[in-house]
């Protein structure tokens, strides 16, 4: 018996899968840079280099998984700010401030 072709929405969902993985490595590996900095077993110059090319690739995941998916960005704006600083080694952390505002999600970066 021979099988057809998948269909469309069968190679959207695998591809979409294939870039969650991809995505969710780089940000396992950037944890992993983090980590090893704050251990000292990595410095800031090389720390800096390394997360720059980790952002780049995970940026082009990203943008090939929203075109795949021909969705608005999966990721929440805050999110995304809070990964993207994490990538600049130099950039000051925000500060955190307590929020009364159950919008807020009860903490924000100001």
């Amino acid at each position: 018996m021979l099988t057809g072709a998948p269909d469309e929405n069968e190679l959207v969902t695998t591809q979409l899968k294939r870039l969650d993985t991809a995505i969710g490595a780089k940000e396992r590996e950037r944890a992993r840079l983090l980590d090893a900095y704050q251990t000292g077993l990595l410095g800031l110059e090389e720390l800096t280099h390394r997360t720059g090319i980790l952002a780049a690739r995970r940026a082009e995941l990203t943008r090939r998984r929203r075109h795949s998916a021909g969705a608005a960005p999966s990721w929440p704006p805050r999110t995304v700010y809070a990964a993207d600083s994490l990538d600049s080694a130099t950039a000051s952390p925000p500060h955190w401030t307590a929020s009364t505002s159950q919008a807020a999600g009860g903490w924000y970066a100001s």
